[in-house]
């Protein structure tokens, strides 16, 4: 009788622990989270004026975190609304534009957000799309700094900065990286060819891009950025 009274005390210890363990990594469901405030999670945010869409291109997997339960929530679109914000990136429920969202989606780390309505075009404003109530954050639960969702409606983003006054030289093609793959990449996004987050690689998703913007403009649709790619890229 001692001996199952022991193992049944040994087994309790164990199913303990094992939860304790779990608790401390955050993976229990429907528990609340908190993790410190910092995280390496980034975002390019770019506008597309003719299709009235913004993408968010993040560098890692995000999720939707409830401030007041701390849980995660489906990106639906009447979570989100659009806010002008200040000079600092600050905004409140007194600065929200106005227009309506029609849709948003998330895939491969990239955030698609559409709206119907007009928004003032300026090189000195700026506007956030956000679900007020809620933090975008990496898996781990850490959220995105509020500024890093800014953006501009202008032709000239301030927070996307480049890839229309960018002179493309090099022949790209998949595996190239560097800087002129980062300004190609804004340049799609920014003209409707989505290829995700801006982050150097030439990838599949970037090759992609390129082949749509290459049969928009009547060229050989190889996507590789060659010597006629680049001539339209630079007009």
């Amino acid at each position: 009788m001692s001996n199952k009274t022991n193992n049944f005390s040994i087994n309790v210890l164990l199913t303990i622990l094992f939860l304790a363990t779990f608790i401390a990594s955050g993976f229990i469901i429907n528990s609340k989270i908190v993790f410190a405030d910092t995280t390496s999670l980034t975002a390019t945010a770019s506008h597309i004026a003719s299709t009235k869409t913004i993408i968010y291109g993040f560098n890692e997997p995000v999720q939707l975190i409830s401030q007041s339960d701390g849980l995660a929530y489906p990106f639906t679109k009447d979570k989100f609304a659009i806010y002008k914000v200040d000079a600092n990136d600050n905004y409140n429920l007194s600065s929200k534009a106005n227009v309506d969202i029609t849709s948003v989606s998330l895939s491969s780390n990239t955030l698609t957000i559409t709206y119907s309505g007009s928004l003032t075009q300026s090189t000195n404003t700026n506007y956030i799309a956000d679900a007020m109530g809620y933090n975008i954050s990496d898996l781990n639960g850490n959220k995105i700094e509020k500024s890093k969702q800014v953006f501009t409606v202008a032709g000239n983003p301030q927070k996307v900065l480049g890839a229309e006054t960018f002179h493309f030289t090099q022949f790209l093609k998949i595996n190239s990286r560097g800087n002129d793959v980062i300004e190609l990449q804004k340049f799609l996004n920014l003209n409707g060819y989505n290829c995700g987050l801006a982050d150097g690689i030439y990838g599949p998703n970037t090759k992609n891009a390129v082949m749509k913007f290459q049969n928009a403009n009547g060229l050989t649709s190889d996507g590789m950025v060659g010597i006629q790619t680049r001539g339209v890229l630079n007009k």
